[in-house]
């Protein structure tokens, strides 16, 4: 198995060294001591009875190898590097200074470390191609790096391109933000969008028009926050933030709000506020909208989110009342917000369901798509019983670090 350095504390792991299917082996831990800080050897009492120090002369070491059939703690040293032991089988621990560490000698297909392809990773179907062109040094490993190729395979199979030899470049970028650009992006958790499309500026059209290159980049300081936020599913908010970023480089993006010629998007002046904001109408996400909230009539558009003035139309689904907006009525009907949706800009930290009306939009722009991939979703009064912290809370819960707000690079 593979054990991933942490880069600013120790790392521990629990397991036993050796398999009962596999010809027993030595591991010699003096030709570790770069990585290794120590090990401790049990015996059936559970007692950590003898040790092995790196730092220590060996004298003074009561072993040097594993030995196979012993259970063992490991403590690693702080890094970038990873440590490899073979028939070593492990137990998972989450903490703020324990990684989680499982078995890799049984791995199925979709657990095997993805190989390069010269520079490049590739989705399973390869309508991505993607590298990391910053912080590779410390985040090219599999802890961050697994939901990456998660992301990027789902994506392909719920929104494809209709031709079979289109391809769709993304650089990752792994940045400090803060250091960047400024105390402003303390909470920002990623952004992305396009580059590059297959046509022209002049050309661009809302239909046919597709990225061909864009880049994601990763804020640093909120990867271990992210990381240690799960859902009910187990599921972790960097997973749920690669995903969401991605559907930004797909089509929901800045360009194609803005620029391109015949987005179904209107204006419209909010009576609530008197400001002009904007309404997406596409056929196919209007329709998953308008299912989603059967008992309102009178729903002409999915409402987009009013945290940026007019004239710039954002890329993003309206979140809901609380979040620094109010409720949306259009023509005087009450368009509902979707509370916790993941394509809204802020991040909930008990869900962030992808929602059909985003795979709908992915229609409209011109995938074909597969609407089963999308996840469970409520209506609006269900995604505000499960709102657990965002802005709309920030006055009854003082732990504001945690109303991640999910900003696009445009």
């Amino acid at each position: 198995m593979k054990i991933q350095q942490s880069t600013d504390s120790l790392k521990m792991v629990l397991g036993w060294y050796g398999k009962s299917n596999t010809t027993p082996e030595e591991f010699d831990l003096r030709e570790h001591t770069d990585i290794i800080y120590a090990v401790y050897q049990f015996i059936q009492s559970a007692t950590g009875a003898v040790s092995f120090l790196s730092s220590a002369p060996d004298y003074l070491n009561k072993f040097n190898k594993l030995e196979w059939g012993k259970a063992y703690l490991i403590v690693i040293k702080s890094g970038s590097a990873e440590l490899s032991i073979p028939n070593f089988v492990a137990s998972s621990f989450e903490s703020e200074s324990v990684g989680t560490i499982t078995d890799q000698s049984e791995t199925t297909p979709n657990d095997v470390d993805r190989q390069k392809d010269g520079y490049f990773y590739h989705s399973n179907n390869k309508m991505f191609k993607y590298a990391v062109y910053n912080g590779y040094e410390t985040y090219e490993t599999k802890q961050y790096m697994e939901s990456i190729h998660r992301a990027f395979d789902l994506w392909e199979t719920i929104a494809r391109h209709p031709s079979s030899t289109y391809e769709h470049e993304v650089a990752i970028y792994f940045v400090d933000l803060v250091e960047e650009y400024g105390q402003e992006y303390a909470d920002v958790l990623a952004m992305a969008g396009p580059e590059e499309f297959d046509k022209s500026p002049q050309d661009w059209q809302f239909g046919n028009t597709f990225p061909v290159y864009s880049q994601v980049i990763i804020n640093i300081p909120n990867i271990e926050y992210m990381m240690s936020i799960k859902n009910d599913d187990g599921v972790d908010l960097y997973y749920s933030t690669i995903v969401h970023e991605l559907a930004h480089a797909l089509g929901l993006n800045y360009y194609v709000m803005n620029e391109f010629q015949s987005t179904p998007v209107n204006s419209y002046t909010d009576i609530t506020d008197g400001k002009l904001k904007y309404y997406y109408y596409g056929d196919n996400a209007l329709r998953e909208y308008r299912g989603y909230f059967p008992n309102q009539s009178g729903l002409i558009g999915v409402p987009l989110d009013d945290n940026i003035p007019a004239p710039r139309i954002s890329a993003h689904w309206e979140e809901g009342p609380g979040v620094d907006s109010v409720s949306r009525y259009i023509n005087g009907i009450l368009h509902p917000g979707l509370v916790n949706g993941m394509m809204t800009p802020y991040a909930d930290e008990g869900s962030t369901p992808l929602t059909k009306i985003t795979i709908g939009f992915l229609e409209d722009y011109g995938y074909e798509v597969d609407y089963d991939y999308a996840t469970e979703y409520g209506n609006l009064y269900d995604s505000f019983r499960k709102l657990k912290c965002n802005l709309s809370c920030s006055l009854y819960n003082s732990k504001l670090h945690d109303n991640i707000k999910i900003k696009r690079i445009h």
